[in-house]
This record gives C-alpha cells, structure tokens and sequence, in this order.
C-alpha cells in the first residue's frame, strides 16, 4: 500500500513541478528505494543521490543492529532532456572552494 501513497504524491509533484524543476527527497533504506524506483517509473532523471551522514545520530538501543547515522536524499529532474539550474560557484563557495561531493556530513535535525 505504501507504494500507492506513494506514487500519488509524486504524480502530483510531477504535475506541479515546471518543466526544468527539480525534487529533492530524503528517506532512509526503509523507502528510499521504492521512491528511486518509482521517480524513474514516472519518467523522473535521477541527478544525484546524496548521503547525508549523521554526525550526532540517535543510538540503537536494541544493541543488535548498526545505529542508523546515514539517510539518503535522491535529487532529481522532472524531464530527461531539459536542462535543470545548479550554480556550482555557489556550492563550491560553501564547500571551502571545493567541488561539494555526495556525502554531507551534518548533525541530526533536533527534535
């Protein structure tokens, strides 16, 4: 079911969206790869899939698992062939005059 939800809410986006607009979405291994897949089926073109590591993340109290500290965040294109805005001075700017790279290393949204 969750994939029903799922694909309305981005058929709306994508009705939405103009035609060079872009979506950025984050999830964790839980849907973040039924969203990929469903972006690709609605004709979405992935730009980048970023990792957003953690530096503070929650404990696992359990003990049994690793302790989730990273989530992905797909960054995608309505339309294969129009072309998106990226102002790559500015995100090298904030990167320490650095290519910025797919791995952002950044604390965990407060509660």
């Amino acid at each position: 079911m969750q994939n029903n939800n799922n694909i309305e809410w981005l058929k709306l986006i994508g009705e939405k969206l103009k035609d060079d607009g872009t979506i950025w979405i984050s999830g964790t291994y839980h849907n973040i790869f039924s969203i990929g897949q469903l972006l690709q089926e609605l004709d979405f073109k992935i730009l980048n899939v970023i990792t957003w590591e953690k530096n503070n993340p929650p404990p696992n109290f359990s003990c049994r698992f690793f302790t989730h500290s990273a989530e992905l965040i797909i960054w995608a294109r309505k339309k294969e062939k129009v072309p998106h805005y990226y102002n790559y001075e500015l995100m090298k700017q904030l990167n320490g005059d650095k290519q910025m790279k797919d791995v952002w290393k950044l604390p965990a949204i407060a509660r």
